[in-house]
């Protein structure tokens, strides 16, 4: 009889379709299981009155199923999967546009019951791992996607969201929970507590390590933002997802193709604290200066990485090339934008080293157009484009667009070690108005521009005499013994050098030890020679042009309304003479200097200025050439006396045209101050003025007492009284 009634169809299936259903096809609603998994599918159990207790224990004997075989187990996955599908519009197709993923799986969102049923379906198949330990079952088994995982939906865009999805995926087409930090982003990661026995995993599909395909995805999109701002990882370190990408590269860099690797070494791909993800090409090793935040050191973290760091471009120290490849990454990657103050100060800090080494190695950096310098505006330029500020007082009288100069914490000795020429250099004083007559003797041919200063012949004549005095060139000699002594001193105090730190230094790099320790007679003559043939003239106004070298000329760079206010002016007298040798008309000079050293010869340019008198103060004979100092006393205020502007320009221009400024130190201008106070006492007074100013005066006595006791040196008058002379050896 029973069995007769297995085979018969007589139980109503629940539902308007009236058919009948035989007991083996349907499920016990007792089993817990069954019952929640197939709860919303009333047809696959028995309708009342067949779900009462009497009829269940006949519907058993029938073949009801109350036990979950491999076959049931089947079915319960096949209704998560068809359920899931169902309730999304059908199949699964894709990521869903959050990870960029191409398994295939569905969004659970909003459908808690089902996630509820994947979940206690897969924990069944855990806790029962025993009754399904069957390859055929186990393959079948890993084509249906009923297994809950979760993915990356997309990028946090707050620190407190995590961007996590729940979805149905295939065993074979997510992760287990070890290689989270390999592939998050890239594909869904089964939850730790529904993995299975792994004696399953090969035939469910699931793999371990993941593929490298994958692998590399899920760090492309992990580089993608390089500041971090968006790590998908919440609460993991990016040092911990790292290292394990790092781990996983290493035992697979075989396998990396050669176009993916130079991708990796050119993207940044190491994280460095709060300084994001950086190029491995920018860590080192070992690095003995601070360049946050542009270079550094390999954190300790990633130091079992070493092998692998190299491969992606990791040196042990930096070189002088790695820095100026450096700067080269940072003018492409800028793009005309200023560096930041911290970004600045790391830049300024690689450019002195980079200095640093060119001196080390006497490199006069020839090759400058391939270096780059921050210019005043912090942006980063080719060297070759920059000049050196050495005349701030520039400003406002030339177009900003024709000086690009460099950035004002780069010092004089750094630029010149590099390359970049002085603004001195490539700039030149052009005087514009004719000075037909400044002499006082032809003050009615003036020009209004160029007119005399009232009462202004006995000052320009004293300051032209003194300029001429012995006494002067001695008083000189005394303040350039003074200011070398004290930058003696400070370099014996600090710490000399990386070769790129001092603040000043002499356009030609020559020591004032030269001049002297032979006492200051070789220096007053060279300037007593450099300062005579000078004559100062007081003017109520000066008109000036600037000009800045271009190719084999000179280009007029001077700013709407630059002509005006210069305080000095320094030129030689003569006949200016056309590069054809003939005599030019006009009243057109250079100032001294650098540029117009080489005007005349190189570019038959104005190198002097034309006197039509014959006589002038402290006059030239034989038709020789004299220097002239013109003042613009129309310009000075009643604080500031000529001497002070003759002082300067006896500092920013004689000195420097007779190549005198070396011996006065790396910091000629606090010459301007003393050197004023000298020439505004007559000529017997210097040696006091400058006594009270307490400056050494007595030459002789302070290299006579450097010389004290000094081997081969003879013994001091004062000495030979405590001194007492023995043999250093007896002769036997």
């Amino acid at each position: 009889f029973l069995s007769v009634m297995r085979r018969v169809a007589f139980i109503p299936v629940a539902g308007p379709s009236g058919d009948m259903s035989r007991a083996e096809s349907l499920l016990d609603p007792s089993h817990e299981l069954l019952a929640h998994v197939f709860d919303d599918s009333p047809a696959q159990f028995p309708p009342p009155p067949f779900c009462d207790g009497v009829w269940l224990t006949l519907l058993r004997e029938l073949g009801l199923i109350n036990r979950v075989d491999r076959d049931t187990f089947l079915r319960c996955a096949r209704h998560v999967e068809a359920t899931a599908q169902g309730a999304t519009g059908g199949g699964g197709g894709g990521s869903g546009g959050g990870s960029g993923s191409a398994v295939e799986e569905v969004l659970l969102d909003g459908l808690q019951a089902v996630e509820a049923k994947a979940t206690r379906l897969v924990r069944w198949l855990i806790e029962h791992e025993g009754d399904f330990l069957d390859p055929t079952f186990a393959r079948t088994l890993g084509g249906l996607q009923f297994v809950p995982a979760e993915r990356l939906a997309s990028a946090p865009t707050s620190p407190g969201e995590q961007g996590v999805r729940a979805v149905l995926v295939r065993f074979g087409d997510a992760a287990v929970p070890k290689d989270r930090f390999l592939v998050w982003t890239a594909m869904p990661v089964v939850p730790s507590h529904l993995v299975p026995s792994q004696m399953m995993w090969s035939t469910l599909g699931i793999a371990t390590p993941p593929k490298i395909e994958v692998v590399l995805g899920h760090l492309r999109r992990l580089i993608a933002s390089p500041s971090l701002d968006r790590w998908p990882f919440p609460g993991a370190k990016p040092e911990a997802v790292f290292n394990q990408i790092y781990d996983f590269l290493n035992e697979h860099w075989d396998k990396v193709s050669p176009a993916v690797k130079e991708s990796l070494r050119q993207s940044a791909i190491v994280p460095i604290g709060y300084n994001g993800l950086v190029k491995a090409s920018r860590l080192y090793f070992r690095l003995s200066t601070n360049l946050t935040p542009f270079m550094f050191e390999v954190p300790r973290t990633f130091g079992a990485h070493d092998k692998l760091l190299r491969a992606l471009g990791v040196k042990a120290a930096p070189s002088s090339q790695d820095y100026r490849n450096f700067l080269a990454e940072l003018y492409g990657e800028c793009r005309g934008s200023p560096l930041n103050p911290n970004e600045l100060g790391a830049c300024l800090k690689v450019v002195r080293l980079v200095s640093g080494d060119a001196q080390r190695h006497q490199d006069a950096a020839s090759n400058s157009e391939k270096l780059f310098l921050p210019d005043d505006r912090s942006v980063m330029v080719p060297a070759a484009e920059l000049l050196f500020n050495d005349a701030p007082w520039l400003s406002g009288r030339v177009r900003s667009d024709a000086l690009r100069v460099a950035h004002p914490a780069l010092p004089r000795k750094v630029c010149r070690v590099l390359g970049v020429q002085p603004v001195s250099a490539s700039v030149r004083e052009v005087l514009e108005a004719r000075p037909a007559a400044i002499g006082p003797e032809n003050s009615g041919q003036s020009s209004s521009a160029m007119a005399p200063a009232a009462d202004s012949a006995g000052e320009a004549g004293r300051l032209t005499a003194l300029l001429a005095s012995r006494e002067l060139s001695v008083g000189l000699a005394c303040l350039a013994y003074h200011f070398a002594a004290a930058s003696r001193r400070k370099a014996l105090g600090g710490a000399a050098g990386d070769g790129g730190d001092d603040e000043g230094d002499d356009q030609d790099g020559d020591n004032s030890a030269a001049w002297v320790p032979s006492a200051g007679g070789a220096l007053a003559s060279a300037l007593h020679g450099a300062l005579e043939s000078h004559t100062v003239h007081l003017v109520t106004g000066l008109r000036t042009r600037f000009e800045k070298r271009s190719g084999g000329g000179w280009v007029d760079i001077t700013a709407p309304g630059g002509s005006h206010g210069s305080l000095h002016f320094v030129g030689a007298l003569g006949q200016r003479q056309t590069s054809h040798g003939g005599a030019k008309g006009g009243a057109e000079a250079t100032e001294g200097g650098a540029a117009s050293d080489s005007s005349a010869s190189d570019c038959g340019a104005a190198a002097v200025i034309e006197m039509p008198w014959s006589a002038a103060p402290g006059g030239a004979s034989g038709g020789q050439s004299r220097q002239v100092i013109l003042v613009n006393f129309g310009l000075l205020p009643s604080s500031v006396s000529p001497a002070y502007v003759v002082a300067l320009a006896v500092v920013q221009r004689v000195l420097p045209n007779a190549r005198l400024l070396a011996p006065f130190g790396p910091n000629p201008d606090a010459l301007v101050a003393p050197l004023a106070a000298v020439l505004s006492a007559p000529p017997e007074e210097i040696v006091e003025v400058l006594g009270l100013l307490r400056f050494e005066t007595d030459l002789e006595k302070a290299q006579a007492a450097k010389r004290r006791g000094l081997p081969g040196e003879e013994v001091l008058e004062d000495d030979k009284r405590s001194t007492k002379h023995s043999p250093a050896f007896w002769l036997r």
